[in-house]
């Protein structure tokens, strides 16, 4: 069995999301036509398509018939290696999620990667929760420079100040 090492944490802010109710192939029909790319991409019961895209390109989709108001959202990711394989992280990870009480838009997990969308207010928990649960030094947490509006880059740094 592949051994999993865990190496950084991935922050990346200025996004949203959109809901918009109406079939998949439809709402991204309408995504594309307004030249918008999604970050992830999630179909919820009910007929609702769940969307993260650039905090930029959400007012390009909010018109669209059965949208709802962007709510900003922000993007962590554990990175490593044979981290899908172990039966101890992913796990863990959406542990971490829940008691930060995040609700998250979406959780992807492969081998190098395990990562979820979750809310603006609920990103420096998780951030400080996956950073104490995977014991992840302050210079082993990335975000981007671009996330002032959500907090995250201030979390990062009060980690990196304990």
């Amino acid at each position: 069995m592949e051994q999993a090492i865990v190496g950084d944490l991935d922050v990346r802010g200025g996004l949203c999301r959109v809901d918009v109710r109406g079939g998949l192939a439809e709402v991204l029909r309408a995504v594309t036509a307004a030249g918008v790319r999604p970050e992830a991409v999630d179909l919820l019961p009910g007929g609702t398509v769940l969307l993260a895209v650039a905090a930029a390109d959400a007012p390009a989709i909010a018109h669209l018939p059965g949208a709802g108001r962007p709510e900003p959202v922000v993007r962590v990711v554990l990175a490593g290696a044979g981290l899908r394989g172990d039966p101890v992280l992913v796990p863990t990870f959406c542990e971490v999620l829940c008691r930060a009480g995040a609700v998250p838009v979406s959780v992807s997990a492969e081998s190098g990667r395990i990562g979820a969308v979750v809310g603006a207010d609920v990103a420096p928990r998780v951030i400080a929760g996956l950073r104490e649960a995977f014991e992840l030094s302050p210079t082993s947490v990335f975000a981007d420079s671009a996330d002032s509006a959500v907090g995250a880059l201030g979390a990062v740094g009060a980690l990196g100040a304990a």
